[in-house]
């Protein structure tokens, strides 16, 4: 009778000790929050690069380099690239 009763009161501990762990564990859950990134928009411009349409290569961006097109920046070494990139843009 005495051994009934200890086995009984460890399987009593056991459940009870793994409950209050669960327990535990869903309460805090996952108490790490990810890391904060910083979005920083940043710009060719002064920097080196490649045409988007006929890939010359582009020693230093400047405003007059840079043409939108559907929303989306392309960087282009003279007018005739860009006229030539909005029409292969188009037929996309």
């Amino acid at each position: 009778m005495r051994k009934v009763f200890q086995f009984r009161s460890r399987v009593v501990r056991l459940v009870v000790l793994t409950g209050g762990m669960l327990l535990g564990l869903t309460i805090t859950g996952c108490s790490e929050n990810a890391p904060k990134r910083e979005i920083a928009v940043t710009s060719p411009v002064g920097h080196s690069s490649v045409c988007a349409h006929c890939n010359k290569k582009i020693e230093t961006v400047s405003e007059e380099n840079l043409v939108t097109i559907e929303g989306i920046q392309y960087i282009i070494c003279d007018e005739k690239c860009s006229a030539k990139l909005k029409k292969w843009v188009a037929k996309q």
